[in-house]
């Protein structure tokens, strides 16, 4: 084992990190650490290792989970065989500790097949054996105490993997076996540094899993793995069971902002006491924060009336409006504090909140739901809705892809029947994924409901964007208008609505304060009448050659080049009158100039599907490198671009995965509006296809064919490579998916056929396998095997190659698959069958249809009911979409 350059790890180690076991364990649970450290070897070609830093570093990364470390008592003299064994068998028998998860970590000299101990000489061709270490985890494991405990096994020497793979194959060999342990090495097949452990837990902890607060063991050992090139064994880890928990929530566990507020965030809470920031944070949970409070000016008035509406309205809608930039979901991230009465009170004790006026009405917690609407779809809001009414049967449907039309009739239904009230805020609804069929289908009808009230934060058109002239139409908020009809009774007007306009002082105070917090942290040096004219500057001398008056979104980013350069201070003159854009290029290219990998993973990040892009299973840095212009490996960047670039990305949770998104859409149109969008879709679609197939081939065991099941695929992959397939349709991505079925069997249904069925593409030039999976995806949803996963994945792709044999009339090529012994589904060897067009199956409509129509809807919202036999209506979802119609017909 190697020694860092530098005497300290990069890394903060707290002067308290990790009790001590003499601590009583945290309530709801915690993890013991217990280290097998050496400082210290007789052998004068073994040198001598600082393993104490790195213990008390992991015990600190630790600490939120409720570490309690069991320290080795013996002076470093007295690690030798016999030392090593009273302190395996304490560990192993459990007399130093109570039951419990623990985690054992080993760290010091090794070899392939010997870890040294104080006395081992150099060579290392005797010390301890991986039988040893196999028989302390085997009766670790065994004992009755930890029936229902886990254990993490780290061995942090070198040649680590190769003596890591021999305990594992001990194990293996045991009929008595061990059960509910991870067992890790941090070595490929040759030497290892001190400390890289630690920073890779470290990574793992805070950029690959900020936001969960439970952690399985399966895939933080994988996480860890991937940066250390060791080795695994997670094969009796089950992560639904096993999990790393967290016993102190976080700030990026509870809101969605920009990281470096967030950080600040967190520096706020970490000075409350742990009960209180047990008590408040989970309060906090699903709310998109804006701005922070201490940062938040003006727009009182519009606040003061949604606070009215919200102490006085019982049912209908209010629209929150205003340009892109203005700070609409500043203001309700303002309007979520005020209500969360104890967030509330916290922030104003200390002195970070200002209390409202007396005689301003403000309720406490009275929102049900709040949803940022980024990249969400109809039914992912429809199963958010029905969840917070707690109609679980219908939010499990939403969740299983069923018709969103059939899915919302139901929630109307029964909410319509609810005598209990129900309020809802959903922000950046221009910002969904069917922005105006989730307004006119589901928030709409909602609206119009006795016991539902919702807030709806909006710009004005799907047209409408920064830096552009504001657009003649107001399609978004025409869809949530009510109108006439036999359920929701007459039209009455339009539902109230909140603008949010320019409003220059208070963008001069935000820029001010912004400053003024640097100064005060000793980050920015300047005097306050420099500080003061610069503003002035900022703010009055902005609008040029006819562009549109910049808002908040322009203080913010003329803020942060500021602060990096703060030159620009005595002579603004380049931030003056800069666009959104102008000012974010400006940004990429200083970042570009830090580090030149920060451009492909901020380009990932732009061209993201759904709420953002994980760094778990290595899906960010797999995008990146496929985005870069020639080699590269940006996932050792990841860490350096959060910090550097943490103004403008936002942390975000999505499939229980954390994420991580541009924090404004004005960023990511930076990156959407090019040329070659779509050969950059095509490179995601490939470099995701092909990250799948290995990844699975490298979990597998060698010499196997892969099976490549749903659940072991990224969840990222699993709902969005579809969208990329779709969107670099242009540059052959859709073939490119097509050319890797076994992929393809993989992917939400619902993915696939919403993309497939997109009005950009014209359905009879899709691939047989995408025509073909959409074809019978209705047959493929309802099968269920009793077997087991490798059963539903043969189910789908027998139902995929039949689809495809009546798309084009034959059986596709033959496919290579692992056997499997039961008799359905058969394999479809050769044929011919009449073609068939593509399209879907009518689902839950049991009447006979009486007449077809074809018709179009130039507003983008959906076409009147149709009448039919047994004196049904029903809106029908949509069946079939012509190429170069925006809008689908319907049957």
């Amino acid at each position: 084992m190697t020694t860092p350059d530098a005497d300290t790890p990069a890394y903060p180690v707290p002067a308290d990190a990790g009790r001590r076991m003499a601590d009583p364990a945290p309530e709801g649970g915690g993890v013991e650490l217990f280290p097998v450290n050496f400082t210290s070897y007789q052998h004068d070609l073994l040198p001598d290792l600082d393993t104490e830093t790195h213990v008390r570093a992991i015990a600190g990364l630790l600490a939120p989970y409720g570490v309690r470390t069991t320290e080795w008592a013996e002076p470093a003299e007295k690690r030798n065989r016999e030392g090593v064994e009273e302190r395996l068998v304490s560990w192993a028998d459990g007399s130093s500790s109570p039951g419990g998860n623990t985690v054992l970590y080993w760290v010091g000299h090794g070899s392939a097949r010997h870890l040294a101990h104080h006395q081992t000489r150099s060579p290392i061709t005797y010390g301890v054996t991986p039988r040893d270490i196999a028989e302390a985890i085997g009766i670790r494991q065994r004992q009755p105490a930890n029936d229902g405990n886990w254990a993490i096994v780290v061995l942090d020497a070198c040649f680590s993997k190769s003596f890591a793979r021999a305990v594992h194959s001990e194990l293996f060999a045991d009929p008595d076996e061990a059960v509910r342990y991870l067992l890790l090495s941090t070595a490929a097949e040759g030497y290892t540094e001190l400390g890289a452990f630690t920073q890779a837990l470290d990574q793992a902890l805070h950029t690959t899993f900020p936001t969960q607060r439970t952690i399985g063991l399966s895939a933080l050992g994988r996480a860890l793995a991937s940066r250390l090139g060791g080795f695994v064994d997670d094969l009796t880890i089950d992560d639904n069971r096993d999990q790393l928990v967290r016993l102190t929530p976080t700030a990026a566990a509870a809101v969605s902002a920009p990281l470096d507020e967030l950080a600040e965030l967190q520096a706020v809470i970490d000075q409350l006491p742990v009960d209180e920031q047990r008590h408040f944070l989970p309060k906090a949970s699903g709310a998109e924060l804006g701005e922070l409070a201490w940062y938040f000016h003006g727009r009182t008035i519009q606040r003061d009336e949604i606070l009215h509406w919200l102490h006085t309205a019982t049912s209908g809608a209010l629209i929150v409006t205003g340009p892109a930039g203005a700070g609409k979901s500043a203001l309700l991230g303002h309007i979520l504090l005020h209500t969360n009465s104890s967030l509330r009170d916290l922030l104003i004790r200390g002195r970070h909140l200002t209390a409202l006026l007396p005689g301003i009405p403000c309720p406490d917690e009275p929102f049900d739901l709040t949803v940022h609407l980024t990249s969400l779809t109809l039914a992912r809001v429809l199963h958010l809705v029905a969840k917070a009414a707690g109609l679980t049967d219908v939010a499990e449907a939403a969740a299983d892809g069923r018709n969103p039309a059939d899915l919302t009739s139901r929630l109307l239904t029964e909410l319509r029947d609810r005598q209990k009230p129900l309020t809802l805020l959903f922000d950046a609804l221009d910002e969904a994924e069917q922005p105006l069929v989730i307004a006119d289908q589901l928030l709409r009808p909602l609206a119009a409901l006795p016991t539902v009230r919702l807030i709806v934060g909006t710009r004005r058109s799907t047209h409408e964007g920064p830096d552009q002239p504001a657009p003649d139409d107001t399609d978004l908020l025409d869809a949530l208008r009510p109108r006439p009809s036999a359920s929701y009774g007459p039209a009455t007007g339009g539902p109230p609505d909140v603008e949010v306009s320019r409003d220059p002082e208070a963008i001069a105070e935000y820029l001010r304060a912004k400053l003024h917090a640097a100064k005060n942290q000793g980050t920015l040096h300047a005097d306050d009448s420099l500080i003061t004219e610069a503003v002035r500057r900022l703010v009055t001398d902005q609008r040029q050659d006819g562009t549109e008056p910049q808002q908040f979104l322009y203080a913010r980013l003329a803020a942060h080049e500021l602060l990096n350069n703060p030159a620009l201070l005595a002579d603004p003159t380049p931030l003056v009158g800069r666009t959104h854009r102008e000012l974010f290029t400006r940004a990429l290219e200083r970042l570009h100039n830090v580090n030149p990998r920060y451009t492909p993973l901020l380009r990932a990040l732009g061209l993201a599907q759904g709420r953002g892009m994980p760094d778990q299973d290595g899906i960010w840095a797999c995008v990146a490198d496929a985005l870069a212009l020639g080699p590269a490996q940006t996932r050792d960047s990841i860490p350096g671009l959060l910090r550097d670039a943490a103004p403008y990305l936002a942390l975000d949770h999505e499939h229980g995965q954390s994420v991580y998104r541009l924090a404004h859409r004005t960023f990511t149109e930076h990156f959407t509006t090019g040329p070659d969008t779509p050969y950059e879709h095509a490179a995601i679609t490939t470099a995701l296809a092909r990250h799948t197939r290995h990844t699975l081939q490298h979990q597998g065991a060698p010499g196997a064919t892969p099976t490549l099941q749903a659940e072991d695929v990224s969840p990222y992959t699993h709902h969005h490579l579809a969208a990329h397939a779709r969107l670099g349709h242009t540059a052959a991505a859709l073939h490119a998916l097509a050319d890797h079925p076994d992929v393809l069997d993989t992917l939400s249904l619902t993915s696939i056929t919403t993309n497939a069925l997109h009005h950009d593409l014209d359905p009879n030039a899709l691939p047989p396998a995408i025509a073909g999976t959409v074809l019978f995806q209705h047959h493929a949803r309802d099968t269920n095997p009793d077997h087991g996963p490798r059963d539903a994945t043969a189910w789908r792709r027998w139902w995929r190659r039949l689809g495809a044999t009546y798309i084009q009339g034959t059986p596709p090529p033959f496919e290579s698959h692992p056997h499997n012994s039961a008799p359905w589904p058969p394999a479809i060897v050769s044929g011919s069958v009449r073609r068939r067009q593509l399209h879907l199956q009518l689902s839950g409509h049991r009447g006979a249809v009486s007449a077809v129509a074809v018709f179009t809807a130039p507003d983008g919202t959906p076409p009147p009911r149709h009448r039919r036999r047994r004196r049904e209506s029903a809106d029908l979802e949509p069946r079939h979409r012509h190429p170069g119609r925006r809008t689908p017909y319907r049957p």
